[in-house]
């Protein structure tokens, strides 16, 4: 009976360790099971979301873009300088100083960007040199350039000093080319301004500059003809010739006695209009007065032409200078390639 029990004993114990066994083992393998595929989907998110951030991040950046990257992240800041966690949490503020601030922070922490500088840049492209090409400009000069450009270079010299000379005190107001009280008669200037009739020859000298001031607009058409005269050996001495006015020298020493001859009957009309021949009638008639004093013939027309053309030379001559000095600057091409030839070859 005692063996009958301790059988029976036995078989409740094995049957208690039993049930308890089964019910432990089972719920730790279930619970092993969902710990780990919430794991592993996490993990596989965690990676895809910090790849997606990488892989906008380190985007070559074109070569005209600034050094800095900048990632886009979504959704957007909600405010200027803020940065957005992965889930839409706003994401503290990194005290790295290397770290941007408007770097997007993921589960794991901050991402760092890193700028690949092996990235192609474009060269910065070389400012083109706007001087003409000497070499060809000097091979390739002929005798009608230079004629072209000596009578282009001639007009445009002709053109400024009219210009310059036929404005109010043209003549008058410049030092260099004021025309004077003539020289042969100086000695009526000197002694009307003994007797106190100074303002008589003063009358003189200004209405003879005025004369000059509006009649030299008529000397550019005798200029210009004058000019087309040239023949093509001039040209090329004159052109080749290192003295700053030899054009200008050429023009006076050949066509002078020309323009006087057409230019005085211009001028003796801007005498009558200017009333320099009524002044001039009345210096004389005081200097006459004066006994003993020897009467003085003066052709004032012949000589207010001389010296009005004169004053223009002396302009023209300015203007050439202005020309062999810096060609390029002119507005004619066939002076900048002639007279430009010549500045290199110096």
């Amino acid at each position: 009976m005692l063996k009958i029990y301790s059988l029976i004993l036995t078989s409740i114990l094995a049957l208690g360790a039993m049930a308890q066994t089964t019910p432990t083992t089972q719920p730790v393998n279930k619970t092993t099971t969902v710990t780990a595929t919430k794991t592993t989907a996490k993990t596989t998110k965690a990676k895809a979301k910090k790849t997606t951030a990488k892989t906008q991040k380190t985007t070559p950046v074109a070569a005209s873009a600034p050094s800095s990257t900048k990632a886009t992240t979504s959704p957007a800041p909600a405010a200027t300088g803020s940065r957005t966690a992965i889930g839409g949490q706003p994401a503290p503020t990194s005290n790295n100083p290397s770290q941007p601030a408007n770097a997007p922070v993921g589960r794991g922490g901050a991402t760092t960007t890193t700028t690949d500088n092996s990235s192609p840049t474009t060269p910065t492209t070389p400012t083109t040199p706007t001087t003409p090409n000497i070499t060809n400009v000097v091979n390739t000069v002929t005798q009608t350039d230079a004629a072209s450009a000596l009578r282009d270079a001639l007009s445009s010299g002709i053109a400024s000093a009219v210009g310059k000379t036929s404005a109010l005190d043209g003549f008058l107001g410049n030092s260099d080319i004021k025309i004077p009280f003539p020289q042969d008669a100086a000695i009526v200037q000197t002694a009307l301004t003994d007797l106190g009739l100074g303002s008589l020859t003063d009358n003189v000298t200004t209405s003879l500059n005025r004369a000059a001031e509006n009649a030299v607009v008529q000397a550019t058409p005798i200029f210009l003809s004058s000019i087309k005269q040239l023949t093509f050996t001039d040209a090329i001495n004159i052109v080749d010739n290192s003295q700053p006015d030899a054009a200008t020298q050429f023009l006076q020493r050949t066509t002078t006695e020309q323009l006087v001859s057409a230019f005085k009957p211009s001028i003796k009309t801007a005498l009558d209009n200017a009333n320099a021949t009524k002044y001039w009638s009345t210096v004389m008639d005081q200097y006459n007065r004066i006994p003993f004093v020897q009467k003085i013939e003066t052709d004032l027309p012949d000589y207010v032409t001389r010296k009005a053309i004169s004053g223009l030379f002396v302009m023209v001559a300015r203007e050439e200078a202005n020309i062999r000095k810096n060609p390029f600057g002119q507005t004619s091409p066939v002076v900048k390639k002639v007279f430009g030839s010549v500045l290199v070859r110096k």
